[in-house]
């Protein structure tokens, strides 16, 4: 076969695939009616099912979060005893009690050995201190001798002194140049005589031995009249400063006894006093004690405060850990709840981020899982301005707590209990007869909220100024209109579009600035 013939045969299989081909392609098009946008042929296509009409209606914003309910008048009864004691019984959970019921009782017999204990050692420590008080009146009495005696003795040093140099250094002068007189006139009156008995000797009137003795009487005389002249010269040289000296010493010296006595009995009583305080701070440390060791004893049996239903304490609504009979129990250790089932509200957490959507008073709507079909109200009460570390494993996050309270009659809140999960929808705000548009219709280019709007067969990118956003929609106040038709997904078809509103890079990389710098 030749390359003509060949040619030839092909020739009508080609023609029959491009008629194929073209049938094919009316065929789509007739079923799926598209319009297109832009210019060029790198835009998408879009059906016209990917369009939203621009409407106007109610629009509200609601923050929806899951809690749990609580009372908020509750009484927690906690452990009173200061010592760690073990816990020998508790009243059942859900059960109802009274004002004044025993609720729990605790181990207190290592308790009361230990106040028995420490009883005696008070009866010891109150022994000593009144040994130590006896001993400070003791104290106080032999103070009081020991500076009377040193007080004593400074006035008779300083009358000794004052009497010596006033009348006693004369006197003694006095009496010894009175002795000296007299030794002179005995030495005179022994010579004469002495002289008169030599005479009489001589004419034999006498014996020798009478002038013998006449001669030791006037050497005795010499001797006297020698020995009063050296004390008067004593006396008058070294005696008079001597003793003058020696009374001033003793003077001083008492003065000083009594200095010294004062500051011994002062030091003393300090001592004393010192003692007997240590002794009473003692006593009362061990008195104290025993006070506080008889409240822990009747602590050890709680009772109810108020009526209600005894609830177990729970560090968390997921936690299921109780305190059960044999644990130890610590001082201030909750271990019941009786809450107040009039006064109820819902405890929730909420992000930093929807924290400040939140005010005081706002409405709340409130379901409760176990009451699907009862629906209460409510009102944000309260705002926790302290954030909370987040919970496992999202210990990152930073959670704030709200308290809403529940306002329903007492019938309704007698359906309610503590521990219930309950879903709150707070309305943070609303409008009417406002344009909305769903909340992915609305894309952010380069801080403009951009919407793109069917106009006849093409697609305007037009920008929009919103207002309130909740999770599905967004209110948009300027720049739609009702009725028309905008794009729904925009980032799906639209996303080429998109990149080329977007502003302009230079090569460098230096930004819009150095763009606009460029143009001029």
């Amino acid at each position: 076969m030749t390359p003509t013939s060949r040619q030839n045969t092909r020739s009508p299989r080609s023609r029959l695939s491009l008629l194929l081909l073209a049938a094919g392609t009316i065929c789509s098009l007739a079923l799926v009616p598209v319009i297109s946008y832009g210019v060029g042929d790198s835009f998408p296509r879009i059906p016209n099912d990917g369009f939203t009409m621009v409407e106007i209606g109610h629009f509200e914003v609601c923050v929806q979060e899951r809690g749990e309910l609580q009372s908020s008048r509750n009484t927690v009864i906690t452990s009173r005893c200061e010592w760690n004691a073990n816990l020998l019984w508790i009243k059942e959970e859900g059960s109802f009690v009274n004002a004044g019921d025993i609720v729990a009782e605790l181990d207190s017999a290592p308790l009361i050995q230990r106040e028995k204990e420490r009883q005696v050692l008070l009866v010891q420590a109150q022994s000593a201190l009144q040994t130590a008080e006896s001993g400070l009146k003791i104290q106080e009495l032999v103070n009081e001798s020991r500076i009377a005696a040193a007080q004593l003795q400074v006035v008779l040093t300083s009358l000794n002194l004052a009497g010596y140099r006033m009348a006693q250094a004369t006197q003694e002068r006095h009496v010894i140049e009175q002795n000296l007189a007299l030794a002179d006139a005995a030495l005179i009156y022994a010579r004469k005589k002495y002289e008169y008995t030599a005479r009489m000797v001589e004419l034999g009137y006498k014996d020798i031995s009478e002038q013998d003795s006449e001669r030791i009487n006037l050497m005795r005389s010499e001797q006297t009249l020698a020995a009063e002249k050296n004390k008067l010269r004593v006396l008058s040289l070294y005696g008079h400063d001597r003793k003058l000296i020696e009374l001033t010493a003793a003077q001083s010296e008492s003065v000083r006894a009594l200095e010294r006595a004062q500051l011994a009995s002062k030091a003393a009583l300090l001592n004393g006093k010192i003692r007997v305080q240590a002794y009473r701070r003692v006593v009362a440390s061990y008195e104290n004690f025993i006070k506080r060791i008889g409240r822990s004893i009747a602590a050890c049996t709680i009772r109810a405060k108020q009526s209600g239903q005894v609830i177990y304490p729970r560090s968390s609504s997921r936690s299921t850990q109780t305190t059960q009979p044999g644990d130890l129990v610590y001082y201030l250790q909750p271990l019941l709840q009786l809450p107040d089932r009039t006064q109820i509200e819902v405890l929730i957490r909420l992000h930093e981020s929807r924290i400040r959507q939140l005010e005081l008073g706002q409405p709340v709507a409130i379901s409760v899982e176990a009451l699907p079909d009862v629906r209460f109200t409510g009102h944000v009460a309260s705002i926790a301005t302290v954030p909370q570390r987040g919970r496992f494993p999202n210990q990152d996050l930073r959670d704030y707590q709200v308290l809403i309270a529940v306002d329903a009659e007492p019938a309704q809140m007698e359906l309610l209990a503590p521990g219930m999960t309950a879903n709150v929808n707070v309305l943070v705000g609303q409008c009417f007869d406002s344009i909305t548009v769903p909340l992915e219709t609305v894309v952010c280019v380069d801080g403009r909220k951009m919407a793109f709007v069917r106009s006849g067969d093409e697609i305007e990118a037009r920008e929009v100024q919103v207002g309130l956003t909740n999770e599905t929609e967004v209110e948009v106040l300027s720049g739609l209109k009702p009725g028309e038709e905008i794009v729904s997904r925009p980032r799906d078809t639209c996303s080429s579009r998109i990149e080329s509103l977007r502003a302009p890079y230079d090569e460098a990389g230096t930004g819009l600035a150095a763009y606009w710098e460029a143009g001029d």
